[in-house]
């Protein structure tokens, strides 16, 4: 029992020094989980989605900057369900693309989380280009 509290604990200490220094590097960062809710953005995507509320919310109705974390990813989709099927296979990321947001073009790059061998969720790192 202690050694799996001990683990618990060790595991908990590295996400949260890994959310720490996320939240301070400049690449705009997302974190979602397995059912595809934001779990984590950092400063630099707050920033991002803020400055570009308007073409956000222009290209996807339901997006609300103020409130990312909790919020499904459907809500930056047209097509939902194509992007459920790509994050959750595991063996076609991590991948890159472009996408459009109204004017704007943005660097998306993808790659999955593990917890001890499990897929836990997706890392999205976004690029203003």
């Amino acid at each position: 029992m202690f050694t799996q509290l001990s683990n618990s604990i060790k595991q908990y200490k590295s996400l949260s020094d890994i959310k720490s220094a996320m939240k301070e590097v400049s690449a705009a960062v997302m974190m979602i989980d397995r059912d595809f809710i934001v779990t984590y953005v950092n400063d630099a995507s707050v920033q991002l989605f803020t400055k570009h509320a308007g073409e956000f919310k222009t290209a996807f109705p339901h997006f609300d900057s103020a409130n990312i974390v909790g919020t499904c990813i459907d809500v930056f989709h047209k097509n939902p369900s194509h992007q459920r099927q790509m994050l959750a296979d595991t063996s076609k990321l991590p991948f890159k693309t472009d996408i459009r947001v109204g004017g704007l073009i943005i660097a998306l790059y993808v790659t999955a989380t593990y917890n001890n061998g499990k897929h836990t969720g997706n890392v999205l790192e976004w690029r203003d280009v």
